[in-house]
Parts: C-alpha cells; sequence; structure tokens
C-alpha cells in the first residue's frame, strides 16, 4: 500500500486517529471438536430465504458477442406447496467465490475448520446487547462458512472499516494512511483508492499486510451478505410451481482496468441446472389492476421483466383489456429480449408492442422517444380509458424522462399544470406505479 501523501503527513484531523476504539460488541469462542456446528450452506436465521428449490434453466439470452450477458434463470419448488403470485419478487442471497475465501484466510492465517461462535459483548451490568447482530450470533459455525456464506468480504468497504484496520497495523506508514482513510477528510482519497475502484475487504487487507485483526474486530466491521431482489418474470398462472427472472451480469472493469463481476449475478450465471438453493419471496411493488383495467407498461432492458409476468397471465384471461409495452433495447439481433414471444403476442393481438433500439441508426432512439410518437393513444388510453402506468427499470434517469414524455402528451392541447395535476393524481391512486433500481 502507498504512503500518506507528503502533504498530508501530520494534518491535524477531524476525528483523532488515535482515538481508542469502543469496546467490540462481539465476543468470540473458538472450539476445534465437540460442538454441533451449523450453517455450513447460509441457512442459518434467513427469513428471507425460507422456500428451498431447484435451478432448472439457465440460459443467455443475448448474443454471444453482446457486451451484456443477460440471463433467464428458472427455479422449481421442491416443495409442492409453495407457490408464488403474479408480481411477486424472489430474493437471493449470493455466496462469495472459493478463492476469495481461500485469499482472506490465507491473508489473516486462520483456520477455516475451526468453529467459532460470536455472541453480544456483556456490559458493564452484566447484559449482552442483541441489537443489530447478524443471524450467525450465538451459533456454531466453521469459519470457513462464515466467511463463504455470510460475511461480505468481496463487496467495497466503508469508512470504519479503514479506521480499524488503522489501529492493528504494525507498519506506522499503513497506519498513517488507513487513519486518514478513515477520516472525513480522507474521504476524497479513500473514494479515489476504494470505491472507483471497487476494492474489497479482502484486497484492501492483502495491501495493508502489516494488519493484524482480530476476529471479533473483524466480524464487526464486515457487514453481512444482503439478498439481492429480482422481479418474477414468470405467470403463477401459467407456471405455478416454476419461477424465472430476467437477470443481467454485473461486469465491468475500474479505472485501472481491473475485472469486477458482481457478486449475486456473477454467481447465480455460474450455476448449473440441479443446483439446490433457498430463496426467499414476498410481494413486489407492481401487480395487475383488479378489476381489469388498459395497461401502459415502459420496461427498458431487464425492466421488461415483470411485464412478461402480465403479458403471460393476461393471455389467458378471455376479455383481456388493452395491453401496450414500451420495451427498449440496444440492438434488435443483439439483446432484444424475449423477441419470439412478445412478437407472438403481438401477432395475436394480445399485445400492442412498441421498440426502441437505442443503438441500431445514427441517432438515439429510447422507450420515451416511441412513447410520444404515440401520444394520442397514449392520452386517449389515460384520460378517457383509466389505464394504469407501470414504468419498470434502472432508477438513474429512465423514470424522470418517461414522466417528462407523459407530462409532454398530457400536456398537448391543455397545459403543463394540467398534465402535471394528472400524473400526480396518478401516482396518488396508483395509477402511476414504478419499480425500479439502482
Amino acid at each position: 500500500a502507498t504512503a500518506l501523501p507528503d502533504e498530508l503527513r501530520g494534518r491535524v484531523l477531524a476525528t483523532p486517529s488515535n482515538a481508542e476504539l469502543l469496546p467490540s460488541k462481539f465476543t468470540v469462542e473458538v472450539s476445534t471438536t465437540g460442538v454441533g456446528v451449523e450453517g455450513g450452506n447460509g441457512e442459518i436465521g434467513s427469513q428471507l430465504s425460507s422456500k428451498a428449490v431447484q435451478l432448472v434453466g439457465n440460459t443467455r439470452l443475448t448474443s454471444d458477442g453482446h457486451y451484456q450477458d443477460v440471463r433467464h434463470v428458472t427455479f422449481r419448488f421442491c416443495s409442492t406447496a409453495d407457490r408464488y403470485e403474479t408480481g411477486d419478487v424472489i430474493s437471493i442471497t449470493p455466496q462469495n467465490s472459493d478463492d476469495a475465501v481461500d485469499r482472506l484466510l490465507r491473508r489473516l492465517r486462520w483456520n477455516g475448520g475451526l468453529a467459532v461462535r460470536a455472541s453480544p459483548a456483556q456490559n458493564g451490568d452484566g447484559s449482552g446487547n442483541a441489537a443489530d447482530l447478524p443471524a450467525f450470533a450465538g451459533h456454531w459455525v466453521l469459519l470457513r462458512s462464515l466467511c463463504k456464506y455470510y460475511l461480505d468480504i468481496q463487496g467495497c468497504p466503508r469508512r470504519y472499516w479503514f479506521e480499524v484496520l488503522s489501529h492493528f497495523a504494525k507498519n506506522d506508514e499503513e497506519a498513517e494512511r488507513l487513519a486518514f482513510f478513515g477520516t472525513p477528510e480522507g474521504a476524497q482519497e479513500m473514494a479515489g483508492y476504494c470505491t472507483k475502484e471497487h476494492r474489497s475487504y479482502v484486497e484492501t487487507l492483502e495491501e495493508f499486510p502489516s494488519v493484524e485483526l482480530p476476529l471479533d474486530r473483524f466480524l464487526e466491521a464486515v457487514p453481512t451478505i444482503r439478498p439481492r431482489l429480482f422481479s418474477i418474470s414468470s405467470s403463477a398462472v401459467v407456471s405455478p410451481t416454476e419461477l424465472s427472472i430476467t437477470m443481467a451480469v454485473v461486469r465491468y472493469h475500474t479505472p485501472l482496468k481491473r475485472l469486477r463481476i458482481g457478486l449475486c449475478s456473477g454467481w447465480v450465471a455460474s450455476l448449473p441446472p440441479g443446483t439446490l438453493l433457498r430463496v426467499g419471496i414476498g410481494a413486489g411493488s407492481l401487480r395487475l389492476p383488479s378489476p381489469p383495467k388498459p395497461l401502459v407498461m415502459v420496461g427498458p432492458g431487464t425492466g421488461i421483466a415483470p411485464f412478461r409476468a402480465f403479458i403471460q397471465e393476461l393471455c389467458r384471461s378471455p376479455g383481456n383489456p388493452t395491453t401496450v409495452l414500451f420495451a427498449g433495447f440496444r440492438h434488435a439481433s443483439k439483446d432484444f429480449l424475449y423477441r419470439d414471444e412478445l412478437l407472438q403476442f403481438q401477432q395475436k393481438g394480445t399485445l400492442t408492442l412498441f421498440t426502441a433500439f437505442s443503438r441500431d441508426q445514427g441517432h438515439k432512439v429510447y422507450v420515451q422517444t416511441r412513447m410520444l410518437e404515440n401520444a394520442e393513444l397514449l392520452a386517449k388510453l389515460i384520460l378517457e380509458h383509466d389505464a394504469v402506468v407501470y414504468i419498470s427499470g434502472n432508477a438513474k434517469q429512465m423514470p424522470s424522462d418517461v414522466v417528462c414524455a407523459l407530462e409532454d402528451i398530457l400536456s398537448r392541447g391543455r397545459t403543463v399544470d394540467y398534465a402535471r395535476g394528472v400524473i400526480s393524481k396518478m401516482k396518488r391512486t396508483s395509477q402511476l406505479l414504478f419499480d425500479t433500481w439502482s
């Protein structure tokens, strides 16, 4: 690790780097034999992972030459009693790679075969503080299992991590740099070192080799792995015992050309058919309206997932209402997700489909472009037939652009204030709903 720049040496820090750490919130017991080990597959205390499923399909939807790998992943319930509802979401808790776990254990010189139990540290009055403790607290777990299934060792550290490390660095230059990263003044330096490069907990330990971190402090400073939520892209009416997700595999290079792969998407993409895992099922933010109403669905990219489920279900219903989908992709030949299926629905007359391929011409064409081209249809559906409008996809810019397009459409022949009033009312009455993520 690089030493602290000369211009920052001796600087007075707002948060003194020599401040004592608060007592650890954990006490850790270690045993080599004679205990009943739990949690070997990450199953301890997971209320979100309550259903056993088998992965039965893992298919790439995008062309082999396309930069983005998007998967159609199908799971089958192991119990015939388990069910889901159209519009639900699935939560998947990923696992760390064996390589990351091996590197961590090797770096800290820990024996992964030891059984450990983390319990709330006792307060001065003899009571324990159980607030905000992870699920594995109080259970005997192999140290390797703890690092593989529970702790987010491949995640990007927060400032507190560097503050803790600074107290256990044996090298003065490393301690100084770590202490600076752990202060408000060091936030920009830390962002350049850690956040932009998405360095992991494992990597930072490797790059500060003098740090000798106790297990209780490690458990305190590294968060647990969070479950990831995915919209279910299948209809419970069409396939009640199987459910699918539409998942983009996160894969990118940092400014220093380090390859990064998303923990959950990379893990799921690697799973072969037949893999057993536990998942959670919960209510999503989008549901088909009852009684049925016309639908306007705007879903670029993987935002199409919940709408595929809705369309499947509506096609099974007699006399289904007008269903309009604005779907956006980069190229018709490379990443037109569910192309044949959507075109078949369109040919049957059960779906009105508008597609926007942003990179297939000299100028950019997005879903909001197609909406503006069909302003008369949309205004009639919304103002005369109370159509429900769904917006699903990346939360960065698309949702606000789509709402601006709606404002433009509803203000034609009227006023902007009128359009804004309609949109505000639609939001209040659940006529305009969002399912977005960052």
